[in-house]
């Protein structure tokens, strides 16, 4: 127990409990917490009494949560730990009652005792094989004293964890809708919709992320779909298609787009073999359009089957970024 609130690592209020002093008066408990005294002692549910003029701990409560042995002597006593038979702390007798001792209180002490933790933590960190921080807070809670979490790093795991480079993200950024748009095929699904379709194409104005989807029955398609969203991007918002970006896909490099390419002045961009995160924006588009396909399909129960004119219903997605 404690009259001392500043002494508290984590304080908790407490309602309607009282403790029964030595003469028989109550003292009310206003909260409980842990008190961290030095690297090796952390009291944990100690009671905050205010009316409490001095701090006192129970010898067999800090045996057993220390897992150590109290040795008594004349003048003082000593808490050795059982397995490791390391001297944990002492207490020194002084006008009756033994006086626990704990670490020094001076600032150049303080200081290099905050050097000597973080040195310790990461030490810890190594030989445990690289835990989380916030595990370690949990094992080792007198080395976090006074720290953030967020004040370590460990730059060895992050370059461990690291399994390939980063792709750099593009300079380029369209000063008018339409001037580049990214395309992306999605793979063939098991089920085919209503109308026969097994392929979607995503068509994804870079300006601002708008997409138009459509429904393919064969990836032959692909030229004449485009060739209708051309025509609609003219007739309906007047802009002309500067850049087309896709991935390697044969369907892309066919003669009957390629001419098509070339009739209107559209110059085709592509990925490398192997290299879809060159195409990311359509990818992940795709990635996103198929998870709430799938999430719409499942919330509604109705047959796999109808899964494209979920899909085609992509307006629920473009009215955010509009």
């Amino acid at each position: 127990m404690t009259g001392n609130n500043a002494l508290f690592y984590n304080f908790f209020h407490t309602f309607g409990k009282a403790v029964k002093t030595a003469d028989g008066s109550l003292c009310k408990i206003e909260g409980h917490g842990t008190v961290v005294l030095n690297e090796l002692i952390a009291l944990k549910n100690v009671h905050f009494v205010p009316n409490l003029a001095c701090n006192l701990i129970s010898v067999s409560k800090l045996s057993i949560d220390l897992h150590c042995s109290v040795i008594f002597n004349d003048l003082d006593y000593t808490l050795q730990a059982l397995n490791s038979k390391k001297m944990i702390s002492k207490a020194s007798l002084q006008n009756g009652l033994y006086i626990l001792l704990t670490s020094p209180k001076t600032e150049i002490s303080k200081s290099f005792t905050a050097l000597g933790k973080v040195d310790t933590v990461m030490l810890r960190h190594f030989c445990l094989g690289h835990p989380s921080f916030q595990y370690l807070a949990k094992l080792f809670l007198a080395l976090f004293i006074n720290k953030k979490l967020n004040f370590f790093s460990c730059k060895v795991f992050s370059l461990a964890k690291h399994t390939k480079s980063s792709y750099f993200p593009s300079t380029y950024k369209p000063s008018y809708p339409f001037a580049l748009i990214h395309s992306d095929i999605w793979s063939p699904s098991w089920v085919k919709n209503a109308d026969n379709c097994k392929w979607f194409i995503t068509f994804i104005n870079d300006h601002n992320k708008i997409t138009w989807t459509y429904l393919l029955k064969d990836k032959s398609e692909t030229a004449g779909v485009f060739a209708q969203f051309y025509n609609m991007v003219l007739t309906q918002f007047g802009s002309k298609i500067q850049l087309f970006k896709s991935d390697n896909g044969s369907e892309f490099f066919a003669r009957s787009i390629g001419e098509f390419f070339k009739e209107k002045g559209i110059v085709q961009l592509s990925s490398f073999v192997g290299t879809p995160q060159q195409n990311g924006i359509a990818e992940r588009k795709n990635k996103h359009l198929f998870q709430v396909t799938r999430s719409l399909l499942f919330t509604t129960n109705v047959p796999k089957y109808l899964w494209g004119g979920s899909l085609i219903n992509c307006h629920i997605f473009n009215q955010p970024d509009a």
